[in-house]
């Protein structure tokens, strides 16, 4: 994506890394927008910081010229694919919109890779399953996992999604088999749907 010049910028032109924004949310309900140009299908991966010591909550949202959002994320981490060429829109701002002096922020743009999702969200212990990875830039899409049979249902078990990926990818244990196609299921199971 390329950025539009921004006072907060500081990305050089031809580097690699990802693009750096420095920015204040100085009052209740303030929105900062940052716009982008995508090619279509093209990835970008978001993330941001928070400083100071106010209780900010950052939520990112990217939207579309007709301001529709695409994708939006509430934990700092934010990938998306663009479904068409053209402007887009980034922007940060506060979950209850709230504001002030100390509701700082250090917005990264770039080639930065983040899981989204997985599917499935669990696996049975005592079995083994592959895990689809979605998201941008990833290094692997689909990692294989074997559950322990010992392993204790409910436990939420990290995948090794490679270094310097971020992203929440973990599973939980389940008790059940795990349906990932819809369709007939057997009682007890444990369906998941996308």
């Amino acid at each position: 994506a390329d950025k539009e010049k921004g006072r907060q910028g500081d990305k050089k032109k031809g580097s690699k890394g990802p693009a750096r924004f420095d920015g204040v949310l100085d009052r209740a309900g303030a929105v900062q927008s940052y716009r982008i140009n995508a090619k279509l299908g093209e990835q970008l991966g978001l993330k941001i910081a928070v400083e100071g010591k106010a209780k900010f909550e950052p939520m990112l949202t990217v939207t579309d010229a007709a301001g529709r959002a695409i994708a939006e994320s509430g934990d700092g981490l934010l990938g998306v694919t663009f479904p068409s060429a053209g402007s887009y829109s980034v922007s940060v701002r506060d979950r209850e919109y709230r504001g002030g002096a100390d509701f700082k922020y250090r917005l990264e743009m770039g080639e930065i890779p983040i899981v989204t999702a997985v599917f499935p969200m669990g696996l049975q212990r005592g079995t083994k399953g592959d895990i689809h990875l979605e998201g941008v830039f990833l290094p692997k899409k689909v990692i294989p996992m074997t559950i322990d049979a010992k392993a204790k249902i409910g436990d939420m078990i990290a995948l090794p999604i490679g270094e310097g990926v971020l992203g929440k990818a973990r599973i939980v244990v389940g008790a059940f088999p795990e349906v990932t196609g819809g369709g007939k299921m057997n009682i007890p199971s444990t369906a998941n749907g996308r």
